[in-house]
This record gives C-alpha cells, sequence and structure tokens, in this order.
C-alpha cells in the first residue's frame, strides 16, 4: 500500500470517507500490505458501447487516459447470459445459463448447474483477494427461486463473494421516480428501499456507497480486492417502461436531439426474418422511445457522479496506482432501429452487440491513452483479471486476457470473429386464431434440435374431404373454429410424442409445450392460410450465428430456418439481407462452414 501517497492526501480523506475510514485507512498503513493489483469492474444494464457520451466524468477520468476497445462485443446479447459469461468466461453455450428465466435461464440455473462455483470471484477470492458485490446481480434472483437456500434460512448467496449487496430480482431505481427494490446482504438477510420523498434511497446511489465501504475496508485489511458495480441504469423501469433517473438529473437533458440513423424504423423489412418484419408501426411508441433514450442518458449521470466519486476514494486510499479499473455493459440494445423500440435486446444487430469496454491501467501514463480495434468479448473480462493478477485462467475458458493489449507490443494473433448465440425464453410456442379455418390451411411445427439442418418438422393440415398434401398430418375439419383448434391438438399430441398442449378458449390460441432436453423447443409457422386466421407468435427465434469482424459480415441462423447476411463493408446500417444474394455465395457457404466450426460440430 502506497502509505506516504496517503499522508500527502489525508485532509481531503477525512473529508470524503470520515473519521472512520481515515482510521482503518491508519491501520492498514501498519498491516503488511498485498501489493498485487486491485480491480473495480462496472458493469452497466443495457447500456449502448454510443450511450454513454453524456458522461463527462467517465470521459476525462477514464475514457481519455483508458485503453478503449472499439471492437467490444456481448455474443449472447441478453442480460443473464451475458453476465454470466462475464463471470465465467465461458459462452452462454458452454455455462450452460442460456436466457433470463425458464429451465435453462436466471439465477436458479447459474446455481443448479454448478456454473456459479467457477467464476471470477471464487479464481480471486482463493487466491487472496477480497471480493465485493453490489447491484444487479442476475434475473430470476428472488423468493420463487433463491430464498431459503442460504444462512439461517435467508437468500441464497452465490459462492466467491465476501461482500454481497445485491437486488432482488427484478431490480429498480428507487428514489422519487424509481420503483422501491429490495436487497440482500451476504448474511441472507433483506431490506427494503421505498423511500420516494428524495434521493437518499436511489439504488445507483446507494449502491456506490455500499461499494465506497468496501473499499476502504478491503484496504484497510492490507488485501487486494475485486470490487463489482452492477448499477440499473440505463436499463427501462417498469412498470413506466423508461429509466429513471435521480431527481437531480431529470429533464437536464431536455432537447437530446432525436435519434434517426438510415436504419431507425427500418421502412421496408421485408427481407428481414419474420419476428422484425411483422413489428407493427406505432406513432405513439417512436415517440416514447425518444423519451426512453433521453431518460437512458440522464439515468447514467448519477453513476458518472458516483464514478467519480470512487476514484477519488481509491486516491486518498492511495491504492489508485494498483487499480484497474474496467468498465463495461452487459449488452446494447435498440433505438428504434429495424423498427425494435424501447431498447429491445437479444438481436444479432450491431445496436444490441456492441458494448462499451474501456479499462484504465495504472502502470499506463495518463499521457499515454489510446483505443485498439482488437475483437474483444466480455468472456474476456474474467481471463484478464486472473492474468493481471498473476494467476492462471482455467481449462475450458473461451475468453482471452486482454493484457497484452494494454501495454506493449499486441499478441501474434487475435480472433478476427466469434460465435453469435441466443435462445429464446419460451420453449413453448403459441397460434392465435381470430376464426374458423379453411380446408387446405396448413401450419408448420418445428420441434427438436435445430442444428441439424433440415430441422425436424411435421405439417399439420386442415381438411374436410379426406385429402392432405403429401407428408402432411390431418386434422379434420370441426363444426366451429374451437373444434377445428381441439383436433389440432390431438393430432399434435399423438404426433409430437411426449408434448402438452392448452387450448385457451377465450384467448383464441393453443400453445404447445416442448418436452425433454433443451433443445427440444417448439416453434409454429404459418404455410398456408387462405383466410388470415391463424397468426403464430413472433419470439425472437433461437439462432446461431458468425460476426466476422476481420471480413466485415454478419451471418446468422435462426431456428425457423431464416437466415440472414449483411455485408457491413457496404451495409453499415445492416438494411440489405444478402441471404439469398447469389453475389454472396463463396461469403455464405465460408461463414456456415465457420458456423460449424465454432460450434465444435462437424462440417
Amino acid at each position: 500500500m502506497n502509505c506516504n501517497g496517503w499522508r500527502r492526501r489525508r485532509s481531503r480523506s477525512k473529508t470524503l470517507i470520515g473519521v472512520a475510514g481515515v482510521a482503518l485507512t491508519l491501520l492498514a498503513c501498519h498491516a503488511s500490505g498485498d501489493e498485487r493489483p486491485s480491480f473495480l469492474v462496472v458493469n452497466l444494464d443495457d447500456t449502448r458501447f454510443d450511450g454513454i457520451d453524456q458522461m463527462p466524468e467517465l470521459r476525462r477520468r477514464v475514457l481519455d487516459r483508458g485503453v478503449g476497445f472499439e471492437n467490444a462485443f456481448a455474443p449472447s446479447p441478453t442480460c443473464c447470459p451475458s453476465r454470466v459469461s462475464l463471470f465465467t468466461g465461458r459462452y452462454a453455450l458452454h455455462h450452460g445459463t442460456r436466457h433470463v428465466l425458464g429451465p435453462f435461464g436466471g439465477a436458479r440455473s447459474f446455481r443448479e448447474s454448478g456454473a456459479d462455483r467457477d467464476t471470477i470471484a471464487v479464481w480471486l477470492q482463493r487466491a487472496g483477494y477480497r471480493t465485493g458485490f453490489f447491484g444487479k446481480y442476475l434475473n430470476g434472483y428472488n423468493d420463487k427461486s433463491e430464498s431459503g437456500l442460504g444462512p439461517d434460512g435467508g437468500f441464497y448467496r452465490p459462492p466467491g463473494w465476501d461482500r454481497w449487496w445485491a437486488f432482488v430480482s427484478p431490480a429498480h431505481y428507487g428514489g422519487v421516480h424509481g420503483t422501491a427494490y429490495e436487497i440482500v446482504e451476504e448474511d441472507g438477510a433483506r431490506s427494503t428501499f421505498g423511500n420516494h420523498a428524495d434521493d437518499r434511497e436511489y439504488s445507483t446511489d446507494r449502491s456506490a456507497e455500499m461499494l465506497r465501504r468496501f473499499l476502504s475496508d478491503a484496504t484497510a485489511r492490507g488485501a487486494p480486492f475485486l470490487a463489482y458495480w452492477a448499477p440499473y441504469a440505463s436499463h427501462v423501469e417498469m412498470p413506466i417502461r423508461e429509466p429513471a433517473p435521480a431527481a437531480r438529473h431529470r429533464d437536464q437533458l431536455d432537447g437530446l436531439a432525436p435519434w434517426r440513423p438510415p436504419s431507425w424504423s427500418e421502412p421496408d423489412r421485408s427481407d428481414k426474418p419474420r419476428w422484425v418484419s411483422t413489428h407493427t408501426r406505432n406513432t405513439l411508441v417512436a415517440v416514447h422511445n425518444d423519451r426512453v433514450r433521453q431518460r437512458a442518458y440522464e439515468s447514467l449521470l448519477a453513476v458518472d457522479e458516483q464514478l467519480a466519486e470512487t476514484l477519488d476514494l481509491l486516491n486518498d486510499l492511495g491504492v489508485d496506482d494498483r487499480t484497474y479499473v474496467l468498465f463495461t455493459s452487459d449488452q446494447g440494445s435498440a433505438w428504434g432501429e429495424h423498427g425494435l423500440f424501447i431498447q429491445t435486446k437479444a438481436c444479432p444487430y450491431e445496436e444490441c452487440l456492441r458494448i462499451p469496454l474501456v479499462v484504465l491501467d495504472p502502470t499506463r501514463e495518463p499521457a499515454s491513452p489510446g483505443t485498439r480495434d482488437a475483437v474483444v468479448l466480455n468472456q474476456d473480462v474474467a481471463p484478464t483479471l486472473l492474468t493481471l493478477a498473476g494467476l492462471d485462467p482455467p481449462t475450458g475458458v473461451d475468453g482471452h486476457s486482454l493484457a497484452a493489449w494494454l501495454a506493449g507490443p499486441p499478441p501474434e494473433t487475435w480472433r478476427s470473429d466469434f460465435l453469435l448465440e441466443f435462445w429464446r425464453f419460451p420453449r413453448s410456442d403459441i397460434v392465435e386464431y381470430r376464426g374458423q379455418v379453411a380446408d387446405g390451411d396448413r401450419l408448420r411445427l418445428w420441434f427438436g434440435d435445430w442444428r441439424p439442418a433440415p430441422r425436424p418438422s411435421f405439417v399439420f393440415e386442415f381438411d374436410a374431404d379426406g385429402q392432405v398434401a403429401e407428408g402432411a398430418v390431418r386434422v379434420a375439419m370441426g363444426a366451429d373454429a374451437r373444434a377445428s383448434v381441439d383436433n389440432l391438438a390431438d393430432a399434435v399430441r399423438v404426433t409430437l410424442s411426449g408434448s402438452r398442449t392448452e387450448h385457451d378458449v377465450d384467448g383464441s390460441r393453443l400453445k404447445v409445450h416442448a418436452s425433454g432436453d433443451h433443445y427440444a423447443s417448439v416453434y409454429w409457422w404459418e404455410e398456408v392460410d387462405a383466410n388470415d386466421v391463424l397468426a403464430p407468435r413472433n419470439y425472437i427465434p433461437d439462432y446461431f450465428g458468425v460476426r466476422d469482424v476481420a471480413n466485415g459480415f454478419t451471418w446468422v441462423e435462426y431456428e425457423t430456418g431464416e437466415r440472414e447476411l449483411y455485408d457491413l463493408n457496404e451495409d453499415p446500417w445492416q438494411l440489405e439481407n444478402r441471404a439469398d444474394d447469389p453475389d454472396y455465395t463463396a461469403a455464405r457457404l465460408r461463414l456456415a462452414a465457420r458456423l460449424r466450426e465454432l460450434l465444435g460440430e462437424p462440417r
């Protein structure tokens, strides 16, 4: 510990951390300090790579002095899988937490799989680091899933964390304009923060206050630390469907210019997959989207303030010269591109995939910042911290250490592309109906593991005269729509072994539940609908893909059989899907083969 440095700053330190903090620091000066580097990781929520430009302290204190990565991505652009990838250094394909909820998503999946016992917190704690968690953990960290499993019947606390101050899911902003929130601490106890009279309980401020207490305590113990801060900003607040800034920042960015890139509310989406092309345009949604963007920026102003206070504290404690600061986000989100509004995420487009990632390296001179064009992923965070701590990343980690990119010559070899992955939360699917079907109307039901081509499926054809298309499963026409859909449900159960159906007559919809392992999902697809009465739900389908950064391509394969190919050199806004363009046959074949390789499958 740099105690001489602290003594030079102690008068200011008294103001910032108080008498108790000064006393702890004095104790640390007499302790045998561990000179290994410490780490502060800041992980924002749904914040785009280009969504941090209204944060002046971040710019001045971190971006202008650190090493930024202009090609940083979240390969699994959904909150829960992405955060687990940061913790474990693995793709969702390998760590197993594949969505926010459901049998293969959320905090429960992470715990039950045992993957939460193999994380950056566990590895560093085992090496003698003090570890502290503050803010949003994972979706589904709630009473239904994680209560009763911790100390004295309290909430479950994941292994590896000495200090635990985590939001009960769903997270909220609190304060004057946000919804009340609950937190769980390391002893399993929980507290509610529901004061809306002022912003004393605003979650960004409160979590940062707890973060700074941890930093003072860890420094006093003479131990290196891993401090992970995950404020809720700039996620939308529920139920208002927009972020909730602190009262002191609300309306501060009135007059922010609307975001209208060429892909905004893309007028011709006929070449996009069905989940994009069927989005309806709504003027009110578009107007609200502008407010969401403004509120997102305003919610980050509190993060900016608290980050500055935290950096000041590291300076006053005398550990700023050995503390790496890593600033990033779990994934991006859409601001109206391709007709995707209100922070839509999970898309395989640049708006969802690209994230901010900058590292403030205390060993570098402030005058030597810079950017790197290396293709980096949030899976790289864990192995980077381990390498900087003098430890070897464990086997099975997909990420790579960025340490060599921070100073000195770059590595001789580095990735030029990466795997895109997304699993939808419902493993079931719904078809709605608006009236009686017609003879010859057909629906296809995809099922099972969709990665082999072609994916298994059945075609169900409504029939009145005993004649159906070759290979189709006959569904007898009923006296009315209800009876016809009842017959469809019977046919599905008989044909697709182990499936389960729910016919909601009042809601005029049929749900089919998958059976078997994770890949045995189902997905309705309209084949023939002469009377426009059948309407399958358009969830974002499961997909895998390749983001070929070196050559400027994005290739996506959906469980529905749909494909997307974008040439970002010619089309940076991803307006023209070239999947069926004969001029791109060579690129398509190459990327399809590369996808098999990334998935570990034979070509």
